[in-house]
């Protein structure tokens, strides 16, 4: 959905900006009405994909109208044509209304089937309007564009006018022109070229696949939001799985809307709100009603309500979170067994440009291999009983990360993330101090120290850069004295 809005949003500007240059070089009164009137219903169909485009509306409805002035062809009948073609292009819109009234859709944004509700998202005001103008710059482009367009004809007219042959230096423009847009395209055209990219697409089926029947999955952000709806919608993929966006469910209107097209999944209350308790629900609520169900949370949960945890935990499953009943029995090495292995993931890792939804995406599947070995240090950490139970999880942790470092092939490159050498650091270290669990204890010190040293190459700017150089000495000291017995 996001490719599609900026592309026609791209082709909308250029499409303004082509009927705008038609208007300036029309040659009579008939041929500027039918631009003008054509500009103005460009006008209205781009403003129903994106009201950032207003910007342009703005500057080019006075100029039009300016230029219609100056040739003394502004009348009403004339501006009457500019308006009715203006309000045609708004006409796309008279679907919200509708759709929201039968209430038939599966998923969509906002209640429009009143007044109020329609202006709301036309201006939209429930995520800031113009909060997004900052992802729009390639409209800025286009102008740049046209601009060094003027500018290449205005010297080839200059050219004319002092040196003669006029042919000569506009079939030079042409050339340069073309010679420019054919190196830019060779340049840029094995990187713009997305055809046979499926990253996000994978990204999203593991995770539908991964999760067990029957379940509700609740969302959260751009990435997993839009990518696993897309499919399970639009696709038909994992039918049997019920997904809720978690910010959504702090709208007025989604349980609302929203609510009976998501069958079996209960709301204690019209909206999600943990500090207004009339009619709201918080989130231990919520998973309360749904006791009956599997309940995953991809990705995270929300900063702002913690009300889960005086009846729930969170154990990790893959890139997202099973969300547990308190009390219920862990299994360690069965929880290993059941996350080991749980996505089909082959892309390398950093092969992606930063800040690219694949990168994204790449990150958080490469991190989620290791989110349980974290998640069992952290219990480990946490332990205050059995020191038994405590060996355990350090053993068990250990192992994990030592799988994935070890099969992930470094000490050459960058082929895992860099965190993952300071993790089984430590789980090395804190196994030695628990007594070793079964494993020698030179081999503890060696994978301690050396993981140490290899994050710190990796992350020289860590905060903890001194302590942890610090403590790779204290290990090769440790271990020296070892060797000495």
């Amino acid at each position: 959905m996001a490719a599609e809005v900026f592309s026609l949003n791209n082709v909308f500007i250029g499409l303004l900006l082509c009927l705008s240059a038609c208007f300036h070089t029309a040659g009579s009164a008939q041929q500027r009405d039918k631009f003008g009137c054509w500009g103005a219903l460009c006008c209205g169909l781009s403003l129903c994909n994106q009201h950032t485009v207003v910007l342009y509306v703005l500057c080019i409805a006075p100029w039009v109208l300016g230029g219609l002035r100056t040739h003394k062809e502004l009348s009403l009948p004339i501006v009457g044509r500019l308006g009715t073609c203006f309000l045609v292009g708004f006409l796309p819109y008279l679907y919200l209304p509708l759709s929201s009234f039968l209430n038939r859709a599966r998923w969509s944004w906002g209640d429009q089937s009143s007044l109020g509700g329609l202006l709301k998202h036309l201006l939209r005001i429930e995520y800031g309007t113009f909060s997004l103008v900052e992802r729009f710059w390639v409209q800025g482009d286009a102008v740049l564009c046209v601009l060094a367009g003027l500018g290449l004809s205005s010297l080839c007219c200059e050219l004319d006018r002092r040196l003669g042959r006029g042919g000569v230096w506009r079939a030079v423009g042409w050339i340069f022109t073309a010679g420019f847009i054919a190196s830019q395209a060779h340049r840029h055209s094995r990187l713009l070229d997305q055809s046979e990219n499926f990253v996000v697409d994978r990204f999203a089926r593991n995770i539908l696949n991964s999760i067990p029947n029957g379940s509700i999955v609740l969302t959260r952000g751009d990435l997993p939001g839009n990518s696993l709806r897309y499919l399970h919608y639009c696709e038909g993929l994992r039918g049997d799985l019920s997904l809720v966006e978690q910010e959504m469910m702090t709208y007025d209107w989604y349980v609302s809307k929203l609510g009976r097209h998501l069958p079996g999944v209960r709301f204690p209350g019209r909206l999600w709100d943990p500090v207004l308790s009339d009619q709201t629900f918080n989130l231990q609520r919520f998973l309360s009603e749904n006791a009956g169900r599997e309940v995953f949370a991809c990705i995270g949960l929300p900063e702002g309500d913690r009300s889960w945890e005086r009846g729930f935990s969170l154990w990790p499953w893959g890139v997202c979170e099973k969300l547990v009943p308190s009390g219920t029995p862990f299994y360690p090495a069965e929880w290993v067994r059941l996350t080991r292995n749980m996505y089909n993931w082959t892309e390398p890792y950093n092969s992606f440009q930063p800040g690219s939804w694949e990168e994204v995406a790449n990150e958080e599947m490469w991190q989620s291999r290791m989110k349980t070995a974290f998640f069992l240090f952290d219990l480990a950490e946490k332990q205050s009983g059995s020191a038994e139970v405590q060996v355990q999880l350090y053993q068990l942790s250990y192992t994990v990360y030592q799988e994935l470092v070890g099969r992930e092939g470094e000490v050459e490159g960058e082929r895992h993330p860099a965190n993952w050498h300071k993790n089984l650091a430590l789980a090395s270290e804190r196994l030695l101090r628990a007594g070793g669990g079964g494993v020698d204890s030179e081999r503890l010190l060696s994978s301690s120290q050396l993981h140490f040293s290899l994050y710190l190459q990796r992350e020289p700017g860590d905060p903890q850069a001194e302590a942890i150089r610090q403590a790779v000495h204290q290990l090769a000291r440790e271990r020296e004295r070892l060797q000495q017995q």
